[in-house]
Formats: structure tokens, C-alpha cells, sequence
């Protein structure tokens, strides 16, 4: 074997994605829209928890905050949390009670 390829990791597949020497080239007209995804879909496989406005200002703070309904979640699981308009607000380590913010997104 010479080379390796991959061509599929997770829901992520090279047949939708974008040459990255094109995209580059300024000379070339590339329509980015239709490859753009939705933070749904990137991050389907990870727990997400939707926060209160109060919640979202700890967080953006770097605080952790304390939530309802990982009574069950395993320590160093990572959560996606979510405002009540479904906006990605952050990543977040569930531990000892407390999600813990990794990155957040003021965006």
C-alpha cells in the first residue's frame, strides 16, 4: 500500500465537502451555503441540555452551573449546552453535579 484515504468519518463524507486548495484560491467562485451544517448535526452523538438566560451568564463567565436532569450522566461526559432558541452556548464536562465549561460561544 502506498496511500491511505479516508473517506468517511462519522456522518462527515468527502463527497460533500468542499476542496480546500479552491476554497482558497481566490480566483474561484465557490457557494459555501449549501455546505455549511447545522451545530444539530455536527454534534448529533453528544448529550445536549438546554440553560436558562441566568445559566447562559455563568457559563459565558467561565463558571460552572449546577443542572436538572443528569442525575445519571457518567463524570467527563461532554455536553453540548443550548439555549432556549436552540443556539450552541457551549461545551461543557459533566462532573461531580456541575457542568464545567470547556469552550464557550458568544456568538
Amino acid at each position: 500500500m502506498t496511500a491511505l484515504k479516508r473517506t468517511r468519518v462519522g456522518p462527515f463524507d468527502l463527497n460533500n465537502a468542499v476542496d480546500g486548495e479552491k476554497f482558497l484560491d481566490q480566483n474561484t467562485n465557490i457557494d459555501i451555503k449549501p455546505h455549511i451544517l447545522s451545530s444539530d448535526y455536527v454534534l448529533g452523538d453528544i448529550l445536549d441540555i438546554t440553560v436558562t438566560e441566568s445559566q447562559i451568564k455563568l457559563l459565558r463567565s467561565g463558571q460552572a452551573i449546577r443542572v436538572n436532569g443528569l442525575q445519571n450522566t457518567e463524570n467527563d461526559t461532554l455536553v453540548a449546552c443550548k439555549s432556549e432558541k436552540n443556539a450552541l452556548i457551549a461545551m461543557a464536562f459533566f462532573q461531580d453535579g456541575l457542568l464545567r465549561p470547556k469552550r464557550v460561544f458568544n456568538i
